[in-house]
Parts: structure tokens; C-alpha cells; sequence
């Protein structure tokens, strides 16, 4: 059903306990030692410190208040595309600042990464955003939640949506029962 929703085929979806669930599941199945984590700062808490229980660095990209924490997109495309970047994470809103990002800014990452690109759409139904089309990029993973819009978050109910050669990856690292 979540494949239907976003017109998608169900093996590019990837369900898990909770968005926090697949962020492990992400960062452990692309991450090594030595590897980097890209990211623009402040952003979601977990992504740093479950990059580092990988080994892996952290290239943090700062977003500025004087800018209105507008993504610093040369800076960061400039980072995702050092071969060592083998992930780049976007919230897009934003968390914590709620900056909106343009589907088109984040496609433009998407080009020049190295590695992957997960974009945390944890609150992209409160922008009326539907990033769905940037799996065009065969990089992109999209990660969704039920807590957020749907008030589910007792629920644990996650979901990342991507190419069906890296969901089989994501899904290696999945839970063996990872809903109630």
C-alpha cells in the first residue's frame, strides 16, 4: 500500500520501526571506517553521532541565520562529491530550523553526489512537498514516517523509499520483525 501511495514498485520500499529505526539501518548498511557523512548543521540529532559509531567523518556543512538557514548548495555539492562522501543527508524541511529546500536544488545534489543521498522527509507533507519524482536518481533514498503528519508515533512505523537495487541492500539490515 505504501508502494501504491507513491506510485512506486514494492521493491524499492523499506519499512522499519520508526524513521529513527531506518536511520541505523542507513548509516550502518552504507557507512564504513573512513568514510563521510555529509551534511549541512544544525540538522536532525542522530545523523552525526550514528555516523560515528560507523567510523565514519562528518563533512558538516553550516547553514547561516543571516541566509535564513538557506542550504549552502555549492558548499555541499562541493562535499557530496568527494569520493569519500559515500552518504549525504538533506531534511528537507528541515529539522530543526523548517526550511523548505526545492525539489530542484535537492535534484542538483542528487547529480553531484558521489555516493548516496538520503533525503529525511519527515515533514515534507507539512510543506506540501512530494520528493517522490528525485527517485529518478537511482542515489536518492527517501525516508518517511507515520509520527509526524499521521500523529502515529506510538506506532513505529517508518518507511524509506529507493531504487530497487539499494532497498534490497537497506532491507539486509531490517529488523527480522520490525512492526507490531
Amino acid at each position: 500500500r505504501i508502494a501504491a501511495a507513491h506510485a512506486v514498485a514494492p521493491d524499492q520500499v523499506v519499512v522499519g520501526a520508526g524513521a529513527t529505526d531506518l536511520i541505523r539501518v542507513i548509516l550502518s548498511s552504507v557507512l564504513r571506517r573512513g568514510d563521510t557523512l555529509v551534511l549541512p548543521t544544525p540538522t536532525f540529532l542522530l545523523y552525526r553521532p550514528g555516523a560515528e559509531v560507523q567510523g565514519a567523518n562528518c563533512a558538516a556543512i553550516p547553514l547561516r541565520a543571516e541566509d535564513g538557514f538557506a542550504l549552502p548548495l555549492p558548499a555541499l555539492a562541493e562535499a557530496a562529491a568527494a569520493p569519500a562522501a559515500r552518504l549525504t543527508v538533506v531534511c528537507a524541511p528541515n529539522n530543526p530550523t523548517g526550511t523548505v529546500y526545492s525539489a530542484d536544488d535537492l535534484a542538483h545534489l542528487a547529480r553531484r553526489c558521489a555516493g548516496l543521498l538520503l533525503i529525511d522527509a519527515a515533514y515534507a507533507p507539512f510543506s506540501g512537498q512530494d520528493f517522490t519524482p528525485l527517485l529518478a536518481y537511482d542515489n536518492v533514498i527517501l525516508l518517511h514516517t507515520f509520527s509526524k503528519f499521521y500523529a502515529l508515533a506510538g506506532a513505529r512505523v517508518g518507511y524509506a523509499l529507493a531504487a530497487p537495487g539499494v532497498a534490497r541492500e537497506l532491507q539486509k539490515a531490517v529488523n527480522d520483525f520490525p512492526l507490531s
